[in-house]
């Protein structure tokens, strides 16, 4: 049994490239977080879900007034 846990463990990398790599995926995602929600407050109004679904029925509304 240790056999296999000691080749198991014979394949990771030591205990610093570990953590760097840990530290560094903390830090991207942070940043990925951080630049997502800075873009979402940011965001202009015609840019939003919302107004683009309110637009669209506008554009549909006149539309259909200009062919009547």
């Amino acid at each position: 049994m240790e056999e296999i846990i000691d080749r198991i463990f014979g394949f990771m990398p030591e205990k610093g490239v570990l953590v760097t790599a840990i530290g560094t995926m903390v830090i991207i995602y942070a940043f990925q977080y951080g630049i997502t929600k800075i873009n979402e407050l940011l965001k202009l109004p015609w840019m939003k879900e919302e107004n683009q679904k309110q637009r669209k029925q506008i554009l549909q509304k006149t539309k259909s007034e200009n062919q009547s």
